[in-house]
């Protein structure tokens, strides 16, 4: 270990380093990373381009008063080697080891569990505004890297910075810009960065002018304060869109992602502007070690290795903690029906989509749960669900409604005064997404949310509700009660499900009068749900009346008038076109004047 970080045993003892010796400590902090994650395995080359950066947030900012926010989080080895966890990277990513990500039990300096892309900006406003709440004065900031700024997420956060705008309330934003996320970036904040990088610094301009002017007698101050006011020409001109200062957050750019005495500058200025402030730092992704700079991607995250050749020492040949925690799940799920699983847009990562294969209807993305809102609430997907206590109304548990019981009158239903019907919390109700609260969402009918999420994209509910829809239950709203349903509409709801499990052992299904109250187009969509079902090697048997469902049958059995609670005889089985030949069968009249009518001739 290094003679410097040798010296780094607790947070802040980064401050006791002489500021010439900051690059030498970089050098040992890289040579640390190389040596620990070419033996364990991690994340490499995001935290090879983020050493000064997170240098200088220690230098500037103390621990852990002041906050800082990863986006993702898996650049945050310096942070746990300056906060003193820097003995235990020999157990990274291992059983009882140290964590992978920024982990809130493992460290007071973690303030906040991440994992998931683009999320790094809501959940420092939040913490901001926790701070403003207290009349604290503490500095908060957010980590996020190029790629992550390219989420829609992110943007939104952005957008809600106005709350800290308006209270000329402080709070640090580090654009990490490497032009890479895991691979290169694509997209239009792609190029907008890549114009970015191509401009001169216009905050170093900004900052030069303002200094000569401030340096005229009489009249340069004031000149100044005027400039400063002024957002048009000189801005438009250095920076193509101007989206973050059109946004209301100050840019200051460009800087050298690995000149940490440019860096701490930055920062140190960063800290006493009155509202959001962004800096945007270039930085290389690997840098230090030419295998990781030449390429980035392998050594994003990466099993043991050699330092020389970077060659990985072995091939994967026994399950890892993600593979036992996907079979570990799915086994215990078999056993209890109360177990669901939520991920954030990531079945693979999380080692969900087996749990995903065997239990669909158990198994839910994030919708809700992942809006900037909700993250700086720190609300979980259960708030947005009325069967569960958090974010439903605590007055009517959910129903909208409460019971009045007379004593000698029928019980009165009134509409919940608590939430006025909307069976959430206000808090809940205020999280959106396009505008719609989860109460919005939930009283839309099933042909309704279809039409909305296809608008916005979100293609996998889309897929998840498609199912109702081809079984005829398009006009149920998504939040209506299984208990208002009736027989027919509850198997259909089943049939859905089924419908929705790609691949499912052969299954015998027993219908009785699903068509009921159906209009003749949705027997139709019924119809073909049943031949999506018979395709799929599963057996239907159907009771029913309706001749264009037994006109469609393999095999009709008609038990005659009989049939049903009398038990009935057997009259005729076979194809239909039989059963319309038997003259003594009801049905096989009803059925060949069915069948004459839909003949082509």
């Amino acid at each position: 270990m290094g003679r410097l970080l040798n010296q780094i045993k607790e947070p802040n003892d980064i401050k006791r380093i002489s500021p010439k010796l900051y690059p030498v400590l970089a050098e040992e902090i890289r040579d640390f990373l190389l040596n620990n994650v070419s033996q364990t395995g991690g994340h490499l080359a995001s935290n090879l381009g983020a050493v000064e950066i997170t240098m200088a947030l220690h230098i500037c900012l103390r621990f852990p008063e002041d906050k800082v926010v990863y986006d993702v989080g898996h650049q945050s080895y310096v942070h746990k080697i300056l906060t003193g966890r820097k003995d235990e990277f020999s157990t990274l990513r291992q059983k009882d080891g140290l964590c992978g990500f920024p982990k809130r039990s493992e460290s007071e300096c973690d303030v906040f569990g991440t994992g998931h892309s683009s999320t790094s900006i809501s959940a420092a406003l939040g913490l901001a505004v926790a701070r403003d709440l207290e009349q604290k004065d503490n500095t908060v900031a957010a980590v996020i890297g190029d790629g992550a700024l390219s989420g829609g997420m992110a943007y939104e956060a952005l957008n809600n910075l106005s709350i800290l705008r308006k209270e000329k309330k402080n709070m640090i934003i580090i654009l990490n810009d490497n032009k890479m996320s895991i691979s290169e970036n694509v997209g239009g904040m792609s190029r907008y960065l890549n114009d970015l990088r191509s401009r001169k610094s216009y905050s170093e301009f900004k900052e030069n002018v303002e200094s000569a002017l401030n340096n005229i007698p009489g009249v340069g101050k004031s000149v100044a304060r005027t400039l400063k006011k002024s957002k048009d020409s000189i801005k438009q001109l250095f920076i193509p869109g101007m989206l973050f200062e059109n946004m209301g957050i100050t840019y200051y750019g460009l800087v050298n992602g690995h000149d940490i005495y440019e860096l701490i500058h930055a920062i140190n200025r960063a800290k006493q502007h009155e509202g959001p402030i962004l800096i945007h730092a270039i930085t290389r992704k690997g840098m230090g070690y030419k295998n990781a700079e030449k390429n980035p991607e392998k050594f994003h995250g990466i099993g043991p290795f050699d330092r020389e050749s970077g060659e990985l020492l072995a091939k994967k040949t026994k399950k890892t903690y993600t593979d036992v925690f996907a079979d570990s799940l799915v086994a215990l799920a078999k056993n209890n029906k109360k177990i669901v699983a939520i991920t954030a847009a990531m079945p693979s990562g999380t080692g969900l989509k087996s749990f995903k294969k065997y239990y669909p209807k158990r198994f839910f993305d994030k919708l809700f749960a992942e809006q900037p809102l909700a993250k700086q609430m720190g609300y979980t997907a259960g708030y947005f669900s009325f069967n569960t206590e958090g974010g439903r109304c605590e007055e009517c548990k959910g129903d909208g409604t409460v019971t009045v019981e007379m004593q000698f009158m029928a019980d009165l239903v009134l509409e919940c005064e608590s939430c006025h019907g909307k069976r959430f919390k206000s808090d809940t109700l205020e999280v959106k997404f396009q505008d719609k609260n989860i109460y919005d969402i939930l009283e839309m009918t099933v042909n309704q949310a279809i039409e909305f999420f296809t608008e916005y994209n979100q293609k996998k509910i889309v897929k998840k509700l498609t199912p109702l829809q081809e079984v005829g239950l398009g006009y149920i709203k998504l939040g209506q009660a299984s208990s208002t349903l009736s027989g027919g509409e509850n198997q259909r709801v089943k049939l859905a499900y089924f419908l929705s499990i790609e691949k499912a052992q052969p299954t015998i299904f027993v219908f009785d009068e699903p068509t009921t109250g159906l209009h003749f187009h949705d027997i139709k969509k019924l119809l073909e749900a049943f031949e999506a079902l018979i395709s799929r090697g599963h057996t239907i048997i159907i009771i029913e009346h309706n001749m264009d469902v037994i006109k469609c049958a393999d095999h009709v059995i008609d038990l005659g008038p009989e049939g049903g609670n009398m038990g009935g005889n057997l009259v005729v089985a076979g194809t239909p076109e039989e059963v319309a030949a038997c003259a003594a069968s009801y049905t096989g009249q009803f059925l060949k004047e069915k069948l004459a009518m839909d003949s082509p001739d």
